[in-house]
């Protein structure tokens, strides 16, 4: 099924991003992000020194995240999406999210602190979820 989608992780600096820009890049601008604990919201992802692995993980793919702007999920976005995809530890899901119709939740490692293999893999596993979410 494809359509627009609001992807979900924790702070919106590390797995969202990256499902969002290889969603955009086979659907432009059908996807956003958000994260369920944005702190420092409208902060840039390049802001944040937990993104650095991110940051250099998607530019081996070609994409630059630094200046994305990270967003707080809100209840009111919700409507906007075909599909809301979490990825975000269960236990920082408001529960308006988790009983969302359309959320489906897929179980992905968090990306801060970890090492730049780590964070290729994770990359990895997250572009094969939204490859098959594009062919579903």
């Amino acid at each position: 099924m494809n359509g627009e989608v609001l992807f979900v992780c924790r702070e919106n600096t590390g797995r969202s991003q990256v499902a969002m820009s290889y969603y955009n890049a086979f659907m432009p601008d059908m996807a956003d992000s958000a994260g369920t604990q944005v702190f420092n919201a409208h902060q840039n992802v390049g802001e944040q020194p937990e993104a650095d692995g991110v940051i250099e993980a998607l530019k081996a793919d070609g994409f630059d995240i630094s200046y994305n702007k990270r967003k707080q999920v809100t209840e009111e976005m919700l409507p906007l999406f075909d599909r809301v995809i979490i990825m975000a530890e269960p236990h920082t899901v408001q529960d308006w999210l988790h009983q969302w119709e359309t959320a489906t939740y897929w179980s992905i490692p968090d990306l801060k602190g970890v090492s730049l293999k780590t964070a290729l893999e994770i990359r990895n596993l997250i572009r094969d979820r939204v490859y098959e979410l594009l062919w579903d």
